[in-house]
């Protein structure tokens, strides 16, 4: 008896999290109060896309990173932008997020009026290739561009860099 309730409570509480999954669309301006608005935090920024393999390769180490800062309350914000369009939130996004146990941070589409003003928005020396990951410091300046796929240990590297010069 016990081991169905506990089975039953699991399975609840999967699906319960996986119906919580939620991407919204963001565009230019929204991004830019996202990353000014620290609060005291540095802010991990990644942006991947589900048709891009190295993306899918460096998002579980992107979670683990996440969970762990979050655990030692750690001033570090995730958010991951998506390439994808956002009339692919429901038929992609999603159905890839659904993969994972849990996703420990905010998931955005992009909403750009064009790919031009959505790497500008970033830095005007990146070409757009993903994935890339942008670490910004408490007071919103760009601390650093990642660019290519990274490890759970070379991403962690950086962010502890980033949290002792603060």
């Amino acid at each position: 008896m016990q081991r169905v309730l506990f089975f039953f409570l699991f399975c609840t509480t999967a699906v319960l999290a996986q119906d919580s999954i939620h991407v919204v669309p963001i565009d230019q301006k929204e991004l830019h109060t996202v990353i000014d608005h620290r609060n005291g935090s540095i802010l991990f920024l990644n942006i991947w896309a589900t048709w891009c393999k190295p993306c899918m390769e460096e998002f579980p180490d992107i979670i683990k990173l996440a969970e762990e800062y979050q655990k030692e309350k750690n001033h570090v914000e995730f958010i991951l932008v998506s390439a994808d369009y956002p009339d692919e939130i429901d038929s992609q996004i999603i159905p890839f997020l659904k993969k994972f146990p849990s996703i420990p941070f905010r998931v955005y589409v992009a909403d750009f009026e064009s790919q031009e003003q959505f790497i500008n928005s970033f830095n005007k020396e990146w070409s757009g290739a993903i994935p890339a990951t942008f670490l910004y410091r408490a007071d919103g300046s760009q601390a650093k561009m990642l660019l290519g796929q990274h490890s759970y240990d070379q991403f962690k590297k950086e962010v502890d860099l980033l949290l002792q010069a603060q």
